[in-house]
């Protein structure tokens, strides 16, 4: 019986991720990790002589986490009130 390797997805020592590592690790498709790299959103490095693209995993990180978003909080009422009275005060209906 043949045994077939685990992945292990553990990237953590790892400093460059190739264009699949990323993929494992973030969940995106290879187009879309393609067009973050070609567009600029990610960093890469290109090597002379090599198609290989590959994409540093602390900035990969840094990314993941760039824009911090908390959810609302169903305690506080009173705050959503005062939310939807400033919305309704500034957004008038045009019937």
């Amino acid at each position: 019986m043949k045994k077939t390797p685990q992945k292990t997805n553990d990237f953590s020592n790892i400093r460059a991720l190739t264009i699949d590592q990323f993929c494992e690790l973030t969940g995106y498709k290879r187009s879309y990790a393609n067009k973050l790299v070609m567009r600029g959103v990610l960093p890469f490095s290109k090597p002379a002589g090599t198609r290989k693209v590959f994409i540093d995993r602390q900035a990969v990180e840094d990314w993941m986490l760039s824009n911090p978003r908390s959810g609302p909080k169903d305690n506080d009422k009173e705050a959503r009130q005062r939310a939807a009275a400033t919305y309704v005060t500034t957004h008038p209906l045009n019937l």
